[in-house]
């Protein structure tokens, strides 16, 4: 009967491991990101498009602000990622983040506790190729909770689109 019963115990440990290994183990990740074009898929050269990026926040996360000043958490960035073909046409601009106190940088602190969305202008160069492209942007954070912060981490994201013809 030993036996029985740990051969029983092996086999538990065993299914176990095999279901967090699969990924039945909850994902910690509480921030997921999105980047699509507000306007058409298409565009012709020398315009400018807007890239809309949303990010989802899990309850009782967040992360800094794309504003925070210098001097405390690290603030979240969102950047054109790849100027092979496209160029930045101005800075992100997002929703006005939560302001408080933090006593642990003994400073007013930006924080997204929310979902928030991100708009990100793009510029097409007059000499840009006709047909399918890219745009590239990468998004940087520090996700926190009242507990810990992890790791900063970095997303980057595609959003198709076509450069039309002149």
């Amino acid at each position: 009967m030993p036996w029985s019963r740990c051969a029983r115990l092996v086999s538990l440990l065993a299914v176990g491991h095999a279901l967090s290994a699969t990924g039945c183990a909850r994902d910690t990740t509480p921030v997921i990101w999105a980047a699509t074009l507000e306007e058409a898929r298409s565009a012709v050269p020398g315009s400018t498009v807007r890239v809309r990026v949303d990010a989802e926040i899990d309850r009782g996360w967040y992360f800094y602000s794309v504003t925070q000043p210098a001097g405390g958490p690290i603030p979240a960035r969102i950047w054109l990622s790849d100027t092979s073909v496209f160029r930045p046409a101005g800075n992100v601009s997002g929703p006005a983040p939560v302001r408080s106190f933090d006593q642990t940088f003994k400073m007013v602190v930006e924080k997204y506790p929310k979902s928030p969305r991100f708009v990100l202008p793009v510029r097409i160069p007059d000499d840009a190729p006709a047909g399918a492209a890219e745009i590239r942007v990468t998004a940087m954070y520090q996700a926190c909770n009242d507990s810990i912060c992890l790791s900063p981490a970095t997303v980057t994201m595609s959003v198709p689109m076509i450069i039309a013809g002149n």
